[in-house]
């Protein structure tokens, strides 16, 4: 009974070592389980997300300083500062004559473009101590300030040969003009003498000096041009709105011969830009036909 009870120990002992023995190997090689709490709320760390979108929406924005997209261009003018211009004597109290935006003063008259028999144009002047000077009011007081701005640059030899006529006196001017070459040019016809005259005299209704805005300096000759009042006008006409009407070398434009002694008033915004740009009323106006 003895050995049969050890053999009975030993069996039990066998026994429980066996099951140590396969409860160990059961941990050790099974797969672990999961702790609470794990599973599918741990699935956002460990199963790949989508590319975040907010992120890439963000970067992709670019900044203004970054943008490449051209931005349409201003159409509004640039505005240039004034121009300066510089006087040797004050002209503030003749600006408003100087500076004139009054369009009427830049009327053309020539062969294309006749101002008639009944043209007598408004607020017409005459300047007593300034030469034989009659014009329009503006112009007469443009006028006045260029005479004084001579004058105290030294120029005692400023004189004026002509400035306003009117229909009649150029009608009379035009015909003892023809009388003229008639006389020169024995056997022509009035027609012939008249293309003559045509280069360097208006007919009646077309003149120049009949719009009230021009004079005509002495010596009416090319003579002028050796005057200082020909270098002034030709260097600062333009200051008091006053243009060489017919330049050299515009004939086929003006329709007549140059004239160095023949000044036009226009306001000193357009005498300006003729001045720089060199050109003529007719090309000022557009109007060169």
């Amino acid at each position: 009974m003895e050995y049969r009870g050890n053999y009975a120990v030993r069996f039990i002992l066998i026994g429980l070592c066996l099951a140590a023995i396969a409860v160990l190997a059961v941990m050790l090689f099974r797969t672990p389980s999961k702790r609470p709490g794990e599973g599918s709320a741990a699935a956002p760390e460990t199963t790949a997300a989508p590319p975040a979108t907010v992120p890439e929406t963000a970067e992709s924005v670019t900044t203004p300083e970054e943008t490449t997209v051209q931005k349409p261009e201003s159409t509004a003018p640039v505005t240039e500062p004034p121009r300066q211009y510089e006087y040797a004597t004050d002209v503030s109290r003749y600006l408003e004559f100087i500076d004139t935006d009054d369009r009427s003063y830049l009327i053309l008259a020539n062969r294309s473009h006749a101002l008639g028999s009944k043209y007598v144009p408004e607020g017409l002047t005459k300047l007593n101590g300034y030469g034989n000077v009659t014009l329009r009011h503006t112009a007469a007081m443009a006028f006045e300030a260029m005479y004084k701005e001579m004058k105290a640059l030294g120029m005692a030899d400023v004189v004026v040969s002509s400035s306003y006529r009117d229909y009649n006196y150029q009608n009379k001017l035009y015909n003892r003009y023809i009388k003229e070459e008639l006389a020169r040019h024995p056997g022509y016809t009035w027609e012939q003498a008249a293309a003559i005259v045509d280069t360097y005299s208006a007919r009646p209704g077309t003149s120049d000096h009949q719009t009230g805005l021009t004079v005509d300096f002495y010596p009416v000759s090319s003579r002028f041009e050796k005057t200082k009042t020909f270098r002034f006008m030709t260097e600062n006409g333009y200051k008091f709105g006053f243009i060489l009407r017919f330049p050299e070398g515009k004939t086929d434009i003006t329709g007549y011969m140059y004239e160095s002694w023949h000044w036009r008033f226009v306001g000193r915004k357009a005498a300006t830009e003729m001045y720089e740009r060199g050109i003529t009323l007719e090309e000022y106006l557009g109007m060169t036909e």
